[in-house]
């Protein structure tokens, strides 16, 4: 007994082949896992990728919610006003402001003020005259607001509505989806 297990233990083992079905199994095997990968590495080697390009047209939205200017100047104030705090936004990278708006009254005639402040102090305003009674998609030119010449820290976006720029004196204005813009604007009015 001490004899066969020094010779299992002890001595090497007799090398055996692989026999001819061993050996076109692990061909077939090696075949059927790595030719899919190989040809899929060969068509992607021989394909042109284009590299990336910079987005010519990109978005930032400004405020996320609706907004409804409600005025009433046959009871108190001259001015409505939403402002939203932009907390020293770097907007030198877009080309518009854009949002759409509408009126809430058909036989009202309404002016909006846009207007915008930077940390400088500096303040310029665009007035948007007639807004329409459906909704329409307003794109301002940031350039258009030409007495902002640092466009690298806004502090404030406000929406007015001012009671000699408008018809009857008690309606709503809606602005919705406002948002900064790069490249195309849309409907400009």
């Amino acid at each position: 007994m001490y004899e066969y297990l020094a010779k299992t233990y002890f001595e090497p083992a007799e090398k055996t082949k692989p026999t001819g079905k061993r050996r076109r199994f692990f061909f077939l095997s090696a075949a059927i896992l790595l030719g899919p990968a190989l040809i899929l590495l060969a068509i992607a080697a021989n394909r042109n990728i284009p590299a990336p390009r910079p987005a010519k047209n990109f978005n930032l939205v400004l405020i996320p919610d609706s907004i409804k200017l409600n005025y009433n100047f046959n009871v108190a104030g001259k001015i409505e006003s939403f402002d939203y705090g932009l907390n020293n936004l770097n907007a030198g990278e877009f080309d518009f402001i854009q949002f759409n708006v509408k009126k809430s009254d058909y036989n009202n005639s309404v002016n909006l003020r846009v207007e915008v402040i930077n940390t400088l102090k500096e303040r310029s305003e665009i007035y948007i005259s007639g807004v329409p009674s459906r909704w329409k998609t307003v794109s301002l030119p940031l350039r258009s607001f030409n007495k902002i010449t640092d466009w690298g820290s806004l502090s404030n976006l406000i929406f007015s509505i001012e009671e000699w720029n408008v018809l009857k004196k008690q309606g709503q204005v809606y602005i919705d989806d406002v948002k900064l813009t790069k490249g195309k604007g849309g409907g400009e009015i």
